[in-house]
Parts: C-alpha cells; structure tokens; sequence
C-alpha cells in the first residue's frame, strides 16, 4: 500500500518527472525481499543542448545499422554453408497463416 500511495498514486504530474520502481532480492536467504522506489524530476534541457544529442543518437544509430547488416549478412552466409538447397526446400513454409485472423 506504501507503493501504491506514495509511488503510482503520484508519478507523472508532470513530463519531467520519471518513476523508478524495483524489487531489491538479497542472496541471503534470511533476509526479506523488498520493493523500493525512487521519483526523480529531470531538468529541461536547452535547444543547444537537444541538437547535441540529437547528433550523438543520429550517430549511434548510422553505426548500429552497419553492425547489424554486418551481423545479418554473417548470419546469411552461415545458413547457406550449413545447410544444402535441398534441406533448405524443407524448411520454406508456404502455407503460413496469419495468427491474429484465426485463420
């Protein structure tokens, strides 16, 4: 109830306001478990500072794409030297049906 009044009851009031919740698990058995939780405001930031980290996620992300086709082509390549045409016939789903239409 102490969660429930002091934590979700009053986070978000405003957009600048960020709630952290966690249960803290100790390894010594005879300990109890407990749940903590934090409510943080951050200040804003200003336009300056916005493009700066605009760059650095812009950055981030360009750099994360060439990994990621690195990693997928890897992975392409490794599929088709472990497995021949024929294997790969059986494994193509031609009547795949869409779940979500219950079909």
């Amino acid at each position: 109830m102490v969660l429930r009044h002091q934590f979700i009851a009053h986070r978000g009031k405003t957009d600048s306001e960020v709630g952290i919740s966690f249960m803290a698990i100790p390894k010594d058995k005879n300990s109890e478990s407990q749940v903590r939780f934090k409510q943080l405001k951050l200040g804003a930031f200003g336009e300056e500072k916005l493009n700066e980290i605009e760059k650095i996620v812009r950055f981030i992300i360009t750099q994360l794409e060439v990994k990621i086709q690195k990693s997928g082509q890897k992975v392409y390549d490794g599929f088709f030297d472990l497995f021949d045409a024929k294997e790969i016939s059986f494994m193509v789903l031609n009547n795949m049906k869409d779940p979500e239409k219950n079909e």
